[in-house]
């Protein structure tokens, strides 16, 4: 009785020893984890970190999930049961199913977790320079208004689409401490305020730079001039802030004249300083290498082509998968 009582806690203690010895070797120090120095203090990367924040924001706008939207808004059609599909398609309106156990969350927290990821994202890079008074140098070049600017771009179209989509959100600026701050539910409206003043602010920064390109889309080779991206910010500022009206009252009171003078600034406008006429992120200056994957299923063919002779192959003809209605083309 006595050897296997030995016996026993001779192994015990020996299981023990290696558990512990795992633990040991599992805590180590990553060497290669970044910091905000390392980033901030090295232009490239720099760079590719607001770049990360540019590829939240441009994976998240044209999203899949988007197609939902689409047909909640009347702007496609779809008697699929897929990613509940029918549920946004159905008529009359069905209530909103935000509960977490529904099938197509996704539908709600892709846009609001990619935007906000956007946001914070930014939000690192106007501290570091407007509350911390870091510079960023390339060489003996000082970018940093140039920084400065694409990151209030990038905020001012998170919030603008933040502000576009939903009823609330989070109003996060760069003095938010999440240690001891705490995040608060704002209106749409004051969200679209803020979103119009940071690319206000981006404009200007932009526009007084002598040294100014927008560098840091997702897509290496897709680099706006300054003329370029005054026209696209231009033309941003006017849709969200004429996206803010929600009825025909708000409408009647939004500040036309100012939205006018956007678009005029904007894209083929009358004051524009480019010849850009039309946008996407991959038509300037890349090679055309961009996911659209909103455009990609909401164009599904189910088999076949469209565009078969129907006198000839009228089975082979195939149809949308999630159709586009008419009024949208």
């Amino acid at each position: 009785m006595k050897t296997t009582k030995t016996k026993f806690l001779s192994t015990l203690l020996l299981a023990f020893a290696v558990v512990m010895a795992s633990c040991a070797d599992l805590s180590v120090q990553n060497t290669n984890e970044p910091t905000a120095e390392s980033v901030l203090g090295d232009p490239a990367n720099t760079l590719k970190l607001l770049s990360g924040g540019y590829y939240d924001f441009s994976t998240t706008i044209v999203t899949s999930w988007g197609v939902a939207m689409h047909m909640f808004t009347d702007q496609a059609t779809s008697t699929n049961l897929f990613r509940n599909y029918w549920n946004f398609s159905e008529e009359p309106r069905l209530q909103l199913n935000n509960t977490t156990t529904y099938g197509a969350t996704a539908t709600f927290t892709s846009f609001f977790g990619g935007f906000n990821s956007s946001v914070a994202t930014s939000n690192i890079f106007i501290k570091s320079i407007e509350v911390d008074g870091n510079s960023i140098l390339d060489g003996a070049t000082d970018i940093t208004n140039d920084v400065l600017a694409q990151a209030y771009f990038l905020r001012g179209l998170a919030r603008g689409y933040l502000g576009l989509m939903y009823d609330q959100g989070y109003l996060i600026d760069e003095n938010f401490d999440a240690a001891t701050d705490e995040a608060e539910f704002v209106p749409y409206t004051t969200i679209i305020d803020a979103a119009v003043a940071d690319l206000d602010k981006a404009i200007t920064l932009a526009d007084a730079s002598s040294t100014f390109t927008f560098n840091v889309m997702p897509n290496s080779d897709d680099v706006w001039t300054k003329a370029q991206f005054l026209d696209i910010a231009n033309s941003f500022a006017a849709r969200i802030a004429a996206g803010k009206a929600r009825t025909a009252s708000e409408a009647a009171s939004l500040d036309w004249a100012a939205i006018k003078a956007y678009a005029d600034a904007g894209l083929g406008g009358p004051n524009a300083q480019s010849t850009l006429t039309d946008f996407s992120p991959s038509n300037v200056g890349s090679s055309g290498e961009f996911a659209n994957y909103l455009a990609d299923w909401l164009n599904f063919i189910v088999t076949g082509s469209p565009y078969d002779d129907p006198a000839t192959a009228e089975d082979d003809r195939g149809a949308g998968y999630n159709t586009v209605d008419v009024k949208q083309i």
